[in-house]
């Protein structure tokens, strides 16, 4: 009887660990092929969730594992210039205040949204993966469509001046996004 209730503590704990550590990824449209990811709690308990697209994220885990990359610090920057840096920054928050309606502005200025834009850049300066970021969930403020149109047009441009940085490794530029 004792061994029954210890597998079943031990067994509940596991289960408990688990699902706990892990960041859970939903899938919350079929047609963008767009997923959710809860990144972390902060102390008022307020979750960040990350929005990806469903084949570039696996792209990118299987990068990770084939080419066995590591994600490397940023000290100096990721671009050369500061100049060059400016203007790739712009082009991204271009696209996002392209794509988003007033109506959407309006919500997430209301919600004191801020959008995280997170590149995952490789050594040769391509971009592996492209996240949406933000404290509370964003679909309820923007459209899959919306959403899948400004991670598809990011992830198509072309990154120009990027430091040199030792191969089998990749960095993360994040943009942010506020809305007034």
């Amino acid at each position: 009887m004792k061994q029954n209730i210890r597998k079943t503590v031990l067994l509940s704990l596991f289960l408990i660990f688990t699902f706990s550590s892990y960041s859970q990824t939903i899938l919350i449209s079929s047609k963008y092929k767009i997923e959710r990811t809860c990144l972390e709690k902060n102390a008022d308990m307020i979750e960040r969730f990350s929005y990806h697209l469903q084949d570039d994220y696996n792209n990118y885990i299987q990068q990770k594992i084939d080419n066995q990359l590591e994600k490397l610090s940023v000290d100096n920057g990721v671009f050369i210039s500061h100049n060059s840096e400016k203007m790739y920054v712009k082009r991204i928050l271009d696209i996002i205040d392209k794509e988003l309606s007033n109506k959407e502005k309006k919500r997430l200025y209301k919600n004191h949204r801020l959008i995280f834009v997170i590149l995952s850049i490789d050594t040769k300066g391509n971009i592996i993966l492209v996240e949406l970021s933000s404290y509370g969930l964003m679909e309820k403020d923007i459209s899959s469509k919306r959403m899948f149109n400004i991670l598809h047009q990011i992830k198509k441009m072309t990154i120009n001046d990027i430091r040199p940085f030792h191969n089998n490794g990749y960095i993360n530029f994040t943009v942010v996004r506020r809305f007034k």
